[in-house]
């Protein structure tokens, strides 16, 4: 026989249990108290033992963590590219971060048998938002399977310009923002409410340094056949109502966003819809140059001998484009890519500069 018996203090406990399962359901992680299946207690403890956990890591496996939660998706040969390291180390440093819980395979089977990516779990996503000191959203991370196969087609796009960019030791490079961090760079505020509001979410973002010349941006934007092609129509429109109040009406005409289609007749169609857009939606407006490709001319020429194509059937390579001019903290960034053993995320030993990818001030 149970009695209902009223014990001092349960109902405020009650109250404080319930906030916590509400604050956790929204991605929020009290700094003040923690449920441990019985009773309420202290966060501070479990935070100091997470910081020192991370602190324990050496640098190279925080190199590949900071890269999966920057770039959410990468395989191994896209990691050795980026970090400059041999595939067998890339392998070894998996190995042990998986087993400690950082990361997991994703399966991807449009390569083939037993192709495969990594991803950050997401406990480990969590941890690593405090080594790159970002705020964690864990929407991003509950399911880390969708949109494998745009993410790993961009960032093969991106690691590709590093190792053709090998062959110029003046060139290279120098800024490379995944998703969060290009949407972030083009947050647009409510005049009345001030809330940040965020409608562009390029797949990445790019710099690449011609020696001498100037430094092309880019935005990469990859379709899949599986894709409803009215999201990159969409897509495309904020391309062209943002991008110009950003940078400006002259700036922006220096301004590229490639278009990656899977196939020719999808590119037939995304170019017709573009066309739309610029004589109606946008008309008169300074617009971005916008060029389109199909996944099968990228693999056959590469990133510098494929040739991109705009509304008026102009056909380029990259080193065609106009470019940007370089301003001073631009030309002292590192080379990502480079065969220098020199970490792209964490400071020099020799105290040359962290080499950091992200630029806060899109000029």
């Amino acid at each position: 026989i149970m009695r209902n018996e009223q014990i001092p203090g349960q109902g405020f406990c009650s109250f404080l249990f319930c906030l916590f399962l509400l604050l956790k359901g929204h991605g929020f992680y009290p700094d003040f108290f923690v449920f441990n299946g019985s009773c309420l207690y202290p966060i501070r403890q479990r935070k100091e033992g997470e910081q020192r956990m991370q602190h324990t890591l050496p640098d190279s496996q925080k190199e590949i963590v900071v890269a999966l939660y920057r770039y959410l998706m990468m395989s191994a040969e896209q990691l050795a590219r980026l970090l400059n390291y041999d595939l067998r180390t890339v392998y070894n440093l998996v190995s042990r971060l998986r087993k400690q819980g950082w990361i997991r395979d994703v399966g991807l089977g449009f390569l083939g048998h037993n192709h495969r990516a990594y991803t950050l779990t997401f406990e480990g996503a969590r941890r690593a938002s405090l080594l790159v000191d970002r705020q964690f959203r864990p929407r991003v991370w509950k399911n880390r399977m969708v949109g494998s196969e745009r993410l790993y087609y961009t960032n093969e796009f991106m690691t590709q310009l590093m190792v053709w960019s090998e062959e110029e030791p003046n060139e290279g490079l120098v800024e490379w923002m995944g998703p969060a961090e290009a949407a972030e760079r083009y947050v647009l505020f409510d005049r009345e409410t001030g809330k940040k509001k965020i409608r562009l979410k390029p797949g990445a973002v790019g710099s690449y340094v011609f020696s001498g010349a100037g430094r092309l941006l880019f935005h990469l934007e990859v379709d899949m056949a599986s894709a409803s092609i009215w999201g990159m129509q969409d897509q495309l429109l904020d391309y062209g109502e943002i991008l110009y109040r950003i940078w400006g009406n002259e700036q922006v005409k220096n301004i590229h966003v490639f278009v990656m289609a899977a196939n020719s007749e999808r590119m037939r169609h995304m170019r017709s819809l573009w066309r739309h857009l610029v004589d109606g939606m946008l008309l008169g407006k300074p617009l971005p140059n916008v060029w389109f490709m199909t996944h099968e001319e990228f693999h056959l020429g590469g990133p510098f001998y494929s040739r991109w194509t705009n509304l008026g059937n102009e056909t380029v390579t990259l080193r065609d484009l106009p470019l940007l001019p370089l301003n001073r903290e631009q030309k002292d960034l590192a080379w990502l890519g480079k065969r220098q053993r020199c970490s792209p995320f964490l400071p020099s030993p020799r105290g040359e500069g962290s080499g950091e990818v992200s630029v806060q001030n899109p000029r």
